[in-house]
């Protein structure tokens, strides 16, 4: 099933330094949503929370949504990336976390 297989991946793979979640800053995480993050950390694996769709809110809405998502998950408010592909905001932030993995990689 695909939950063995991702499980198996997420757990095993020696290549895999981070994991990158993907919520919509829209709406409140699902039960998946947090099922993945407790699957996250009882595993011990390193991940980054990603809020996605930011230009479709205005400025209270998006820190009202914030604090509402953070607050459901456990995370710090400051824990969080927010992008906007369309926007290309803070994607940058994103790459730069990628290369500091990869570097410590190397390491």
């Amino acid at each position: 099933s695909w939950q063995s297989l991702i499980g198996s991946y997420l757990q095993f793979s020696s290549s895999l330094k981070r994991v990158f979640v993907l919520l919509d800053s829209r709406i409140k995480p699902t039960e998946k949503d947090k099922q993945m993050l407790s699957y996250l950390y009882a595993f011990q694996i390193s991940f980054s929370i990603v809020l996605t769709k930011t230009d479709k809110l205005n400025r209270s809405e998006l820190q009202k949504n914030k604090k509402i998502i953070t607050s459901e998950i456990g995370i710090g408010a400051d824990d969080v990336i927010l992008t906007s592909s369309q926007k290309k905001q803070n994607l940058e932030d994103i790459w730069n976390i990628v290369e500091n993995d990869l570097n410590f990689m190397g390491e």
